[in-house]
């Protein structure tokens, strides 16, 4: 029987390999290191520009805008209540004019019954004073 030869198994780099090795690893943490270090800097430029005067500013403008806002829409519920209270108040003028015109024409109506009847009466009273002086014997 043969012996079983024992393999040995070396890692040896050679100048090449570990060039190759490095010129690929490089980039990648060179990338890597760009991106955190230009990501950084815009953190701490955006902090740097804070500024608490500029936030209360704008919390005064707000403010003052919410205000005005208010403020127009209490013009326009009192505006509301207003062209409210004329509606109403115009179909009341609306109904008592109705009611004035037929209370008008009720009266016209009378009236002119009456001058009809005036005239009737004038009309016949002149019929029977035509005839009494064109037949006075009242043949």
């Amino acid at each position: 029987m043969t012996t079983p030869k024992t393999k040995t198994f070396s890692l040896t780099l050679s100048n090449q390999m570990i060039l190759g090795i490095v010129l690929t690893v490089l980039p990648v943490i060179g990338g890597i290191s760009y991106m955190g270090i230009t990501l950084y800097n815009d953190m701490v430029s955006v902090i740097d520009s804070y500024d608490e005067s500029k936030i209360k500013e704008i919390e005064l403008k707000l403010g003052s805008q919410q205000g005005r806002i208010i403020e127009i829409m209490e013009r326009a519920i009192i505006t509301q209540e207003k062209a409210s209270d004329a509606l109403a108040l115009s179909r009341e003028v609306a109904a008592e004019s109705r009611g004035n015109q037929r209370e008008v024409e009720a009266t016209l109506r009378s009236v002119r019954s009456e001058v009809e009847a005036n005239l009737e009466g004038i009309r016949a009273e002149m019929k029977a004073l035509r005839k009494a002086t064109t037949n006075p014997l009242g043949n």
